[in-house]
This record gives C-alpha cells, structure tokens and sequence, in this order.
C-alpha cells in the first residue's frame, strides 16, 4: 500500500484570499481545525524551506500562507491531514497556484476505514475544485506521481498543452480543456467521465487502496490515444 494519498487542483493567482477562505471553511465543514489539540497553536512549514513557524492568532496564520506559501497540518480528533497552499513548483512563469491534501497511510487501516477517508477528502477535493475554480486537478499517490513524472507530466504541460500527458487514479480538467463529446471514447473498463457543473472528471475504475501501477499506465495509453489534442 501507498505510502500517502494526495488530493490536488491547480488554479489561477487572482482573488487567493477568497480561494484559500473557501478551502478553509470547507475543511471547517469536515470538522478539521488548523489549531493543535496540545499546544493550541498553529504550525506552519513556508515553501522557502525555512523554519516552521508558529502563530498564536489565525488571521496571522493564514496572511503568512497567503504570502509564503507553505504546508499545515489540520485535525480531527485523531486524524490530521497536510494542507500545502501555495505556487506551483514545477513553473514559476505561469500564474498557477496549487492547494492539496494529503493523508499518511497510518490513518489507513482497514477496508472501511479507507472507504470513509476516502470518501471524506474526496468530498472536500471536488469542493476545492468547484470554490478555486480549479483548471485541473488529480487524485493519486506517491507511486503514481513517480510514475507521472518519469513519463515528462507536469502541471504546467498539462494547462499549456490542454490535455495531460498522464492519467491519475481521479483527474479533472476544468470546462475550457473539452467537452465529453471529445471524450466520450473513454469510457472503457478501465476508466470512466463524469461531467460537473464546471468539469470534468475522467476517473479510473480503482480506489487509492486497490488500483494497480499496470492498470494506470493502461489508461494513460489509451487516453493518449483517445483523448484530444494526441499528436
């Protein structure tokens, strides 16, 4: 099993405070809060790669993220989840930023217990999707992002070219990539589209704690023959 589950969407710089506002209240819906249960603090790791730092007061909190960049863990009762708000690492000439959730596979467990952790991030990433206006998004693992990157994916390819190079276990592209009629030879045992009110998801037929590396890399050939924009 995976080593931790990610949950990604990508979008532009404009109107962050309200987009980073929107992720936070629908965390606060979940029941997560940034505030440690021991030290009632908030720790904050910066994207520069300096110290962690620490706030006493939120809006303190949140005004550094919004200008750093960075990474900070939220709780719910014996549950925390990593949230990194900040630019994208793989361009800095696009004016992309990038918000994502990742769960450490202690928290796993069981069947049920992945289900419902599951099913708990994947609620709170097609919110994120939907409040940042997201341009693209993915749901994946360590393995898959290796995977991805061997094979030349990045965030800022899959925005420029409009159609990325690799497919992740859940991906979404926002409404200007295509519309399911270009797509709809995808729907295959394999994978399946399902259209939102500002999307589309193109979604493998596979959970985080079943899917297997072959079966991805199957899917990504046959999205790369499929899809639109293939040379």
């Amino acid at each position: 099993m995976s080593n931790s589950w990610s949950y990604l969407v990508a979008f532009h710089r404009h109107s962050l405070r309200d987009k980073f506002q929107a992720v936070i209240s629908i965390l606060d819906s979940q029941g997560f809060t940034p505030i440690n249960p021991v030290y009632s603090t908030i720790h904050i790791i910066p994207s520069d790669g300096y110290p962690e730092s620490v706030f006493d007061i939120t809006e303190d909190a949140f005004s550094f993220i919004l200008n750093h960049g960075g990474t900070m863990t939220f709780w719910k009762d014996d549950l925390d989840v990593s949230l990194w708000f900040g630019a994208s690492d793989f361009d800095e000439t696009i004016p992309i930023w990038t918000c994502s959730l990742s769960i450490d596979n202690v928290h796993f467990g069981s069947i049920e217990t992945c289900v419902k952790l599951h099913s708990m991030l994947r609620n709170c990433y097609l919110h994120f999707c939907l409040r940042t206006e997201a341009v693209y998004g993915y749901i994946g693992d360590e393995i898959i992002l290796e995977a991805a990157i061997d094979r030349g994916w990045s965030i800022s390819n899959s925005i420029d070219s409009r159609k990325s190079i690799f497919l992740f276990l859940e991906n979404y592209f926002s409404d200007h990539f295509f519309s399911v009629a270009e797509i709809r030879g995808l729907n295959t045992t394999l994978m399946m589209v399902e259209t939102l009110n500002n999307g589309t998801l193109i979604k493998l037929k596979a959970e985080p704690w079943n899917y297997t590396i072959e079966a991805v890399l199957e899917a990504t050939n046959i999205w790369a023959e499929l899809s639109p924009n293939s040379n």
